[in-house]
């Protein structure tokens, strides 16, 4: 049922692929369509950047991991091997574990998100941290709480190739940056940036005593960033 429920989703949402057409229980013609409908879906990025010529990847994990696509929170029952792709913030999707490329991807929709191993993406607007103007993607979430919501969005930016003017200066190849930033929500508002410092973080709580408490008793180092931002906010969501 919940297969099915998810599959008339897709339908309704994709005038495209004549939905009217679809009959339900028809097993073998549903699995086809999906992935027919993810195919027509992948987006290709307009720059048309050839990664042969770039150093590094635009994935954090080349591999495909076996996922869950959940459609409403109620995770689908068919098997999926998924990887994130970072430059073009978009879920690619593979019937086999052991390949190497697909054109195939998630739908982009804020009914669906997925698992790939035990990272679950989620679509959703978000405030850019560099214009503050909301926008669409995905982001990891890290803590779900009563009053608090923590995310984590880790993209991979391309830098254009730099040519060394003289002898003193360095060329350096066109390359993928890593980007990663926090973000967190109240209320279920849009997710905005989560900046470390101390007194930013302050801001956030009404209750500085407790937060204060916090900060007191432990201290947030490189290795155990996530941990101690996860303990934070269940800490105040208290």
């Amino acid at each position: 049922m919940r297969k099915a429920a998810f599959l008339a989703f897709v339908i309704i949402a994709t005038t495209t692929l004549h939905a009217q057409q679809f009959k339900a229980g028809t097993y073998g013609q549903t699995d086809q369509f999906v992935t027919d409908f993810l195919r027509q879906v992948k987006s290709k990025d307009a720059r048309s950047v050839k990664l042969g010529n770039i150093k590094g990847s635009p994935y954090f994990n080349e591999d495909f991991i076996e996922g869950k696509v959940i459609y409403n929170n109620e995770p689908q029952d068919q098997v999926a091997f998924l990887r994130y792709n970072a430059f073009s913030d978009e879920i690619e999707m593979t019937p086999h574990q052991y390949q190497f490329k697909s054109d195939q991807a998630i739908v982009k929709n804020t009914s669906i998100s997925c698992l790939i191993g035990d990272e679950k993406f989620i679509y959703l607007p978000y405030k850019d941290k560099a214009s503050e103007i909301v926008k669409m993607g995905y982001l990891i979430e890290m803590y779900k709480g009563k009053q608090f919501n923590v995310f984590f969005n880790k993209t991979k930016v391309y830098m254009d190739p730099v040519q060394a003017r003289t002898g003193l200066e360095r060329s350096f190849p066109a390359r993928f940056v890593d980007d990663e930033t926090y973000y967190y929500n109240i209320d279920g508002g849009t997710p905005q940036e989560l900046k470390l410092y101390k007194s930013k973080l302050k801001e956030i709580f009404d209750n500085k005593e407790r937060y204060n408490s916090y900060i007191r008793k432990h201290k947030r180092t490189k290795n155990n960033t996530d941990q101690w931002v996860i303990d934070l906010f269940n800490y105040m969501d208290q």
